[in-house]
């Protein structure tokens, strides 16, 4: 009897959960006004749009010329010079856009392409080697990307590897529409200083009909959003985190800095800012770096090495920037403690790096955290309205030391509070030839 009795609590909870789960779904949105939609195949637990005409889109997004790719800070070059292996190698781009070249030191080179650069190596080269054959070969883009947002497969940021990308590669590389997508009503959300520019593309005409004049170009910042069908509006989009200036960058405790000063290596170096928010100089010692900009910082530094090198040219670089930090809570993809690069961070960008909402957000009653000595400020965000229908009102500011915190919906919580629960009661309740005999099932218990 007592045996029953445990077997009907289970059936129970299993039917409360069932029931809740149905009365609680949304009901499931058309892709297309007519009603009609094709599915493949699945990506997590949106059902993806089938491509039925592939014939008039183009689908490879390896298809580029890189010889007209302008380089910029975070791309990575490969420099070969034929016969001298000691002016070859591969270079980051700086954050300014130059690179530490062998034997000559910083050549600012954003902007350029493989051949401008293969034009400006050869002249700076010339004096050492003669006649000189360089090549130039892009191993990494990282320089421009773009975003798709919305009803896509896989929402988020992607590089790009020319100046430019068509709708059709975007959308295919974040895995197609979902059937909840509006697809008509798809825009291209380009920021400016003035504002935002916004233009409609209907991407069912595209994908499905192969309408070419759809097929508009992505560029470098851009956002494609693609909305829900329940979504009237998509609004307008926040520039990506890429986009800020690391002149006005103020420097702090465990940044990364490297000093350059032309044709004196003895005075560069890279150099850590230790707690005291000081960085330990070459023949100078301790200096008080907290809170100084680069610009402030090479004024310095020239300053104090003027007695030792005339009209030294000083370039100071941020190499990695750890002083200034946010924090992203609760249901998101990757919630922890994220470096800022800047004095500040919209909502949007911060989440899209933590791998955007779970399933599980309450995304309407997300809360921006600040704590401060005579106790914590709050301030509510709503997240879906930003996400989902591009309200920009709620692309709020977060500074460093602040928290964004995404909190669980009830139904979220209460799967998590009875799953296990319902789990343990099944393990002991169930027949000795499923847990192998009544001490097993107290063992199980146990553990």
């Amino acid at each position: 009897m007592e045996m029953l009795m445990k077997r009907g609590s289970v059936r129970h909870i299993e039917i409360f959960i069932i029931a809740l789960g149905l009365f609680l779904m949304p009901p499931q949105a058309q892709a297309d006004p007519s009603g009609t939609t094709n599915e493949a195949n699945t990506t997590g637990s949106a059902k993806m749009l089938a491509y039925p005409d592939a014939k008039n889109a183009q689908e490879d997004n390896n298809n580029f010329d890189s010889s007209n790719y302008t380089l910029g800070p975070e791309d990575v070059i490969e420099i070969s010079v034929v016969k001298h292996p000691e002016f070859s190698g591969t270079y980051a781009i700086n954050l300014d856009g130059k690179i530490q070249y062998s034997f000559v030191g910083d050549i600012s080179i954003v902007g350029m392409t493989k051949r401008e650069l293969e034009e400006k190596i050869k002249a700076t080269i010339s004096t050492y080697v003669v006649s000189p054959e360089v090549t130039v070969k892009i191993v990494e883009f990282k320089s421009k990307v773009f975003y798709v947002l919305g009803e896509v497969g896989r929402p988020g940021k992607y590089n790009m590897r020319s100046e430019s990308i068509t709708v059709s590669e975007a959308v295919i590389m974040a895995g197609l529409p979902t059937i909840a997508a509006a697809m008509r009503k798809t825009r291209i959300i380009t920021p400016g200083v003035n504002g935002s520019t916004t233009k409609e593309v209907d991407l069912y005409s595209l994908l499905y009909g192969g309408d070419l004049k759809e097929n508009v170009l992505l560029y470098s910042g851009d956002y494609l959003y693609v909305p829900a069908a329940v979504i009237e509006s998509a609004g307008d989009m926040q520039n990506s985190n890429n986009n800020f200036d690391s002149s006005k960058y103020t420097l702090g405790p465990e940044d990364v800095i490297e000093i350059s000063v032309v044709k004196h290596p003895d005075f560069s170096g890279i150099y850590p800012v230790n707690l005291e928010g000081k960085i330990q100089y070459k023949f100078v010692g301790d200096i008080n770096v907290t809170g100084m900009t680069k610009g402030e910082l090479e004024e310095k530094i020239k300053t104090i090495i003027s007695a030792y090198v005339a009209s030294p040219e000083v370039n100071v670089t941020i190499t990695e920037f750890k002083s200034k930090a946010f924090y992203v809570l609760g249901e998101v993809g990757s919630p922890g403690k994220y470096n800022m690069r800047s004095e500040s961070i919209t909502v949007s960008e911060a989440v899209i790096m933590a791998g955007l909402p779970t399933e599980g957000a309450a995304m309407r009653k997300t809360k921006i955290i600040t704590p401060g000595v005579n106790g914590s400020k709050t301030r509510k965000v709503n997240l879906y309205s930003l996400l989902y229908a591009g309200d920009l009102k709620e692309d709020l500011l977060l500074k460093p030391g602040d928290y964004l915190y995404v909190p669980s919906t009830v139904l979220a919580k209460l799967i998590r509070v009875i799953s296990p629960v319902s789990t343990s009661i099944g393990l002991a309740a169930g027949p000795p030839s499923t847990i192998g005999n009544s001490k097993a099932g107290i063992s199980n218990l146990a553990k």
